[in-house]
């Protein structure tokens, strides 16, 4: 059975995978425009009203955290990260424990997605890919699946976070109990149509 689930889950990935690249396709043929059509005269100057400040221009990806995506963080590591992208909302420590576990001990500032959810990949493909995701389980084995996940559906800045919230605890790092941490933000529509 688990060969089955195994062979389900590498199909599911190539599809959601399939499926990203066919919507990128399209959503490119749907906004490009022929060359003739955007070319400006060399006498005609563009107005300055047409040009994009800097500040308003289209993120060109996730933050640069410093250290190669894939590579395994420790908490100390993972802390540091974090405070040093304090209020940067394109660090995302992502959990992916069960509600009862995120209920118990969860990181202040951590966004949740349960791995174990039966609609798991479903809600990872729809995360926003200009962000950075340190993901971190109880110890460390669900992480590095959801890491590998991400990885697949072509995510480019993921870490995982070794030792998990255990790790964490261990360590004397703070953590907060109660009600779960918001869902990841999804990527805003497109205005293009």
């Amino acid at each position: 059975m688990s060969h089955r689930i195994r062979f389900g889950l590498s199909s599911l990935l190539a599809l959601v995978s399939a499926w990203g690249v066919a919507a990128q396709a399209e959503t490119r043929a749907a906004v490009e425009v022929s060359p003739a059509a955007t070319s400006t005269p060399p006498t005609e100057a563009v107005p300055a009203a047409q040009a994009v400040p800097a500040s308003d221009a289209t993120p060109a990806g996730p933050p640069d955290l410093g250290i190669a995506p894939g590579t395994e963080l420790d908490v100390r590591e993972t802390a540091a990260l974090l405070e040093k992208f304090a209020g940067n909302e394109d660090v995302v420590l992502l959990d992916v424990r069960t509600a009862p576990e995120v209920k118990g001990a969860h990181v202040d500032g951590s966004e949740w997605l349960d791995l174990q959810d039966p609609y798991f990949l479903t809600k990872a493909a729809r995360l926003d890919r200009d962000r950075a995701y340190l993901v971190f389980c109880r110890t460390g084995n669900r992480s590095a699946q959801a890491t590998t996940i991400l990885k697949d559906l072509g995510f480019p800045a993921v870490w995982n976070v070794r030792g998990g919230i255990n790790a964490w605890k261990k360590e004397g790092l703070p953590v907060v109990d109660g009600a779960l941490p918001p869902a990841p933000l999804a990527p805003a529509p497109s205005d293009a149509k």
